[in-house]
This record gives C-alpha cells, structure tokens and sequence, in this order.
C-alpha cells in the first residue's frame, strides 16, 4: 500500500484521478517541474495528512484535494497562488496551516478562493521540505547543501541527498541561515 510519494521533477502534470482513492497514502510532495494537478487527483485519499505543492505549481483542478478531515498541512512553495476553485479543497478544514514562501501571504489572502484559509504562515525552510519516516530524514526541494549536526554540534553530514539514514535521536539541520530541529 502506498504510505507516501514523491512526484520527481521530471512530471509535467498529475493528470484526473491519478491518486484518487488511495487510502493509506499520508504524505505527497509534488515535484517543483509539475505546472498542473488535474481534476479529482487526490481526492478521497482519506489518510493524506500533509501535501507540499511545489513551486511551478500554476493550476490544480476542481476536487483535487477533496479530503474530510485528515489534510492538516499544506506547503506551497509557489509565492504566487495556483489557481484553484471553490472544489479544489472541498471537504478540508479551513483552520488547517498553509505554508507559503516568505512574502507570499497577502498574494495568497487576497485570492478569491485560497482566502478560504486563514491559517497561512511563512515557510521558513528556504522553499524545501522537510519529514521523518522511521531513522529516515528527507528534504525535498532543495537546490543547495544542508549540514546535519548533533545537539553537541558535531557535524555528521554535510551534502544535498534526498534521504539520510539515521539513529533514533535529537539533530540540527541548517539550510543557509536557518535552523531547525528534528528528533527521530
């Protein structure tokens, strides 16, 4: 069962229905060469918690996203909104966070229909993704480096790999000028 996917940066497009109704699927990162997600694409993926929408991301179809209740977080590393419509999210609670990149948010408020959110932040992982799956880090979306340091300040990692297989425990990653936390 599909648990999590990762659209590389060769798709153009997710074409209709392409993960409808896959329900153990709870993480998807879309490519930053993906421009379109078609119509029902998403939809009715009733464990998706998370989604980052990368940043060529101009149009996503109308139930794209349809979800009741499990989608808690949304990245779009898009700064100006792709276009969605009053569907795209249907079903989804509109309390939930809406990373955007810096400077983004009142692009993204002032959208007729992504103004249906009202819990935007600023995505302050210099437009990647960042999550652990088991004593496994991945970052998607990044162009440059990373370090990986223990809380002692060692460095254990320096590189641009996708995935990084660790120990259970507390690391500092930086990504340019910023810092953040991850425990395993």
């Amino acid at each position: 069962s599909l648990k999590h996917i990762s659209i590389p940066n060769k798709v153009k497009s997710i074409k209709y229905g392409a993960f409808n109704n896959c329900t153990s699927l709870k993480y998807a990162i879309i490519g930053n060469s993906v421009d379109s997600i078609g119509m029902y694409a998403f939809s009715d993926c009733d464990s998706l918690s998370s989604v980052v929408i990368g940043k060529n991301v101009s149009y996503i179809g109308p139930w794209a996203f349809e979800n009741y209740g499990s989608l808690t977080s949304i990245t779009c590393l898009n700064p100006t909104p792709p276009t969605i419509d009053n569907y795209t999210f249907q079903g989804v609670d509109y309390s939930i966070e809406v990373k955007v990149p810096q400077n983004s948010i009142p692009q993204y408020k002032s959208d007729k229909y992504w103004s249906s959110f009202f819990n935007f932040t600023e995505n302050n992982s210099t437009s990647c993704f960042i999550y652990t799956t088991n004593n496994s880090l991945h970052i998607e979306g990044l162009a440059g480096n990373y370090k990986i340091y223990t809380p002692s300040g060692k460095l254990i990692y320096e590189g641009n790999e996708t995935t990084i297989h660790l120990t259970k425990g507390v690391y500092i990653i930086t990504i340019g000028d910023t810092i953040q936390k991850i425990i395993l």
